[in-house]
């Protein structure tokens, strides 16, 4: 009886060694599968997918839960990276989109998917992002272009064209936020050919070299990985084998994986609900997904049968308080989501019906976040739900009564003045137990 009791703990306090991550097809046939992206596209309540196909020379949206396949474009010359925002301020999501072959970005007006050029010229287009560049409340678009050797913005909504970089050797990803903290947005790029992680200093675009020699400095993402409330930067070296992380302000280099096989998209999000962020992986030399476990950075396979892996996502697709994982296989033609099973995180996986849930999509966010939350059944109290700034100032409260539900803050206060951007905590308060996340909010 005593051995029997001791292997009982055993198994439930190791189940996450042995986690399955169990793969469902979304698409088995999207050539040149390429950059996923996740948003409520038919503002239906439910996390839609997108997805570029660089062979296919195709833009998809793939309708939650059943997966139906949409086509919004099937002839954009090697489409590459994807984002979703509403571009046009009427409410829509549209999608922006870079060709890469087609040497072009152009986005996709929502509901009909009318296509509009933001840039009909610009050489080797690899990546692309969203923000509000000059802070008039209206979003702009920059780009990285490989061939040109450019990290440009396009100011909304003429889409005039502004310089960040024209030398820029082999420019490859692209990211904006607020990384010196001063209000205003920053921008950090990649560059292949010069082995360079960059930042750029708003308004004049003073270069700040993060890391002149990671060898072919391919993509790029920023998260607050130390919890110290600023952002630092995440990269991956397709040469150099190697994920890394750079910790701001001493951009002290911290390497996640020295031995990852060509390595290309990343993503940071706790996934294993800890209070830790995590990040996940692929790498496309070995067809493989991992993601790796903060603070010591081990390593988990969840999949290494997806041929030349891609990219990958992280979300709470289902929005069952536990985040999901997609990826995407240029030579397998496959977007694949991957679900934990239900004995996957040790004391995280058995859900108890008396404990609160809360995530936010997207994050960072502009210019709204839909806060998710789920609560007990049993408990009948009134629930609250509080913006806080860093100082501790509660800027804007929510009151809920439902057992399951979600609210949207736009980033206003509680008078409905906007916010500065910046880091807020997001306070869920059921009256008996209290969970708080960090939100980042982008202009």
């Amino acid at each position: 009886m005593k051995i029997y009791n001791i292997f009982i703990v055993i198994i439930i306090f190791s189940s996450h060694l042995f986690c399955e991550w169990n793969r469902t097809l979304i698409d088995d046939d999207l050539e040149g599968a390429s950059i996923i992206n996740v948003a409520d596209l038919n503002n239906d309540g439910i996390l839609d997918v997108i997805a570029t196909g660089h062979y296919a020379d195709a833009v998809i949206w793939y309708e939650a839960p059943t997966w139906s396949k949409h086509i919004i474009d099937d002839d954009l010359d090697a489409a590459e990276d994807v984002k979703v925002h509403d571009l046009d301020q009427d409410g829509d999501l549209d999608v922006i989109v870079a060709g890469s072959g087609a040497d072009m970005v152009v986005w996709y007006e929502a509901p009909d998917w009318e296509r509009h050029t933001i840039d009909p010229s610009i050489d080797g287009v690899s990546h692309i992002w969203i923000a509000d560049i000059n802070n008039d409340n209206s979003p702009d678009v920059l780009a990285a272009a490989f061939h040109s050797d450019e990290i440009v913005w396009y100011e909304s909504p003429q889409w005039s064209k502004h310089n960040i970089d024209s030398n820029f050797d082999g420019a490859e990803d692209i990211a904006a936020f607020d990384i010196d903290n001063d209000g205003d947005i920053d921008v950090v790029a990649t560059a292949w050919n010069s082995n360079k992680v960059v930042w750029y200093e708003a308004p004049n675009w003073i270069e700040h070299v993060v890391d002149q020699n990671f060898s072919q400095a391919y993509r790029l993402f920023i998260a607050d990985i130390d919890n110290d409330d600023d952002l630092d930067i995440i990269a991956s070296g397709w040469d150099a084998d190697e994920i890394s992380w750079y910790e701001n302000p001493s951009w002290t280099k911290q390497i996640i994986d020295a031995e990852i096989d060509g390595p290309q998209g990343i993503f940071a999000e706790d996934i294993d609900n800890d209070g830790d962020i995590d990040v996940a992986a692929v790498a496309s030399f070995t067809d493989a997904v991992y993601w790796y476990e903060a603070p010591d950075w081990t390593r988990h396979l969840i999949d290494n049968d997806i041929d030349a892996a891609h990219d990958v996502f992280v979300s709470d697709i289902d929005n069952d308080g536990y985040y999901e994982i997609l990826a995407t296989g240029v030579d397998a033609n496959i977007v694949a989501l991957y679900k934990r099973s239900p004995l996957g995180f040790g004391n995280n996986t058995l859900e108890d019906p008396d404990e609160i849930q809360l995530s936010n999509y997207p994050n960072p966010f502009n210019p709204s976040t839909t806060i998710y939350y789920s609560l007990p059944y049993e408990n009948e109290e009134r629930v609250n739900i509080s913006i806080f700034n860093l100082k501790g100032q509660k800027k804007h409260q929510f009151s809920i009564c439902s057992n399951q539900s979600s609210i949207v803050w736009d980033g206003t206060n509680q008078s409905g003045k906007p916010l500065p951007s910046g880091i807020y905590l997001c306070c869920l308060n059921s009256g008996k137990q209290q969970i708080t996340k960090k939100i980042i909010f982008l202009k």
